[in-house]
């Protein structure tokens, strides 16, 4: 930070004000009183002590301009109320003169050193007020997700600050409050040269911001708008750093944002590179078994034994339902890359579970499935055949790596405030490598079904996030293997007892 950087120059001497002299005249009348009341029972030089003490008090108080002007009364009514003859400025004796001249001298000192260690005590009590936001500014940006709200950041901490509004300008050149024309220009100077442009001095009929640029982008430039303030150089840097310290989080902002936008398109890519690639193994393959089957019935079928003709007929059904399967996952998986169109109702989860294992056993007949379910479930608000096809993905898959003539387990619970859909089952478990990635499109972990597209669980997780939910893998579940999957969705509050 630029406040922190460079050295802080000495804060300029300020002229007294009004107040301040008042005040100074009121401490140096209240000494002159009890100077008249201590005379009688003091010694005659001890009179002078109690001035010093008066201007001492007011440089201490007022600054150094103000101790100067106290020594200065002091002095006065010294010499025209104590020193003889009195109600005079003249000096009698020659003493008494030595007297006045090492008062002015000791009075114009103690009033200038008081006064500078005022001064001082001020601009350090200042310099740290500046350091504190400068400070909060930086946490805040630290934590910022967005642009608008370190504009909103940089609004604030020059507001507390300069006690005065500020801006930060576009290149629509739209602002708030409303600029003036003169302010309008210099803004647009700044926004299209990105060279700073100071504010007029007060009681000029120039612009009345002084504009430095924020973030120097030929696209979208910004520039922040200041309202003329006090000669302070300590707070001048202090704006400074936080113009630099807010500039460089929004630059940073759109970095990642460029950044995010080249990941997600790095991403289709690999998808569509993926998808190319499964398409030309996967469809290609029952395609051939199709084509080759339905042309041996057509040339053969006279010569065929029923048998075989059932054996041909049945290979082209299997393939068929796997092609059907594999067009399916690919709609899911452009719908979800589309966007999902949410239809949130209130459900009865069982129902889901329910619906999700009677599609498996019309498909799979030969599966055990059982269905541990909690009682007194509550509602759940989610869109109802959405998830029932996240959980018909989770059983599919279990379907495919287990044994035959093992079970499944498709089990609802309460589970820390969440309701919880699990699916286990007793195949060779998935492999700790393999525990994220098999969430991801095209990817099938070591112990997968060989016939899967790779597309299943990643639909479910695709539809379980559009949902608020979360998913995961435990595995293993015995020495031998095994693996649960599970779905959790929070419950509403007051339902999670």
């Amino acid at each position: 930070m630029m406040l922190m950087s460079e050295p802080a120059l000495p804060a300029p001497s300020r002229i007294p004000g009004a107040r301040a002299l008042v005040a100074s005249m009121l401490i140096v009348l209240l000494a002159g009183l009890a100077a008249a009341v201590l005379r009688p029972l003091t010694p005659p030089g001890s009179i002078a002590l109690v001035f010093l003490v008066a201007v001492l008090f007011s440089a201490v108080l007022y600054g150094l301009w103000t101790g100067i002007a106290a020594s200065g009364l002091a002095f006065l009514a010294l010499n025209f109320f104590f020193v003889e003859p009195v109600l005079t400025f003249r000096v009698a004796l020659a003493e008494d003169f030595l007297s006045l001249s090492v008062f002015v001298l000791v009075a114009g000192l103690t009033g200038t050193l008081a006064g500078r260690l005022r001064e001082q005590a001020t601009a350090a009590e200042e310099r740290a007020r500046l350091l504190e936001h400068l400070s909060q500014l930086s946490s805040t940006l630290g934590a910022v997700a967005s642009e608008d709200k370190a504009r909103q950041a940089l609004l604030h901490c020059l507001h507390v600050l300069t006690g005065r509004p500020a801006l930060v300008v576009d290149h629509n050149l739209s602002a708030d409050p409303p600029m003036s024309p003169d302010d309008l220009q210099a803004a647009d100077r700044v926004l299209r040269h990105g060279t700073p442009q100071v504010a007029a001095a007060s009681g000029w009929s120039d612009g009345r911001y002084s504009f430095y640029p924020l973030v120097i982008d030929p696209d979208v430039p910004l520039v922040a708008g200041v309202f003329r303030s006090g000669p302070s150089p300590d707070l001048g840097r202090a704006v400074m750093s936080a113009i630099e310290q807010t500039g460089a989080v929004i630059h940073r902002l759109r970095l990642g944002r460029i950044a995010g936008e080249a990941r997600m398109q790095a991403e289709r890519e690999s998808i569509r590179s993926a998808l190319l690639s499964s398409l030309s193994h996967d469809l290609k393959t029952p395609l051939a078994t199709i084509l080759g089957s339905v042309t041996t019935l057509r040339e053969l079928a006279s010569a065929l034994p029923e048998a075989a003709r059932n054996d041909l007929l049945a290979a082209i059904e299997e393939d068929a339902r796997r092609l059907n399967a594999y067009v399916g996952d690919l709609l899911h998986m452009t719908r979800l890359q589309a966007g999902l169109d949410l239809r949130l109702d209130w459900v009865d989860p069982p129902d889901i579970l329910d619906a999700a294992v009677a599609r498996i056993r019309r498909a799979y007949p030969g599966r055990i499935i059982i269905t541990p379910i909690e009682p007194d479930l509550p509602l759940l608000c989610t869109d109802a055949s959405l998830l029932e096809q996240a959980l018909f993905n989770c059983i599919d898959n279990a379907n495919g790596i287990a044994p035959a003539g093992t079970t499944i387990t498709v089990a609802l619970r309460r589970e820390h405030g969440t309701l919880q859909f699990s699916v286990e089952d007793e195949g060779p478990g998935v492999p700790a490598d393999d525990q994220h990635r098999i969430f991801e499109p095209f990817q099938r972990g070591e112990t997968g079904a060989p016939n899967g597209t790779g597309l299943g669980l990643a639909i479910t997780k695709g539809i379980v996030q559009a949902l608020g939910g979360s998913l995961g893998v435990e595995s293993p579940l015995t020495p031998k293997g095994g693996a649960r999957f599970w779905l959790a969705f929070p419950l509403p509050e007051g339902r999670s007892a």
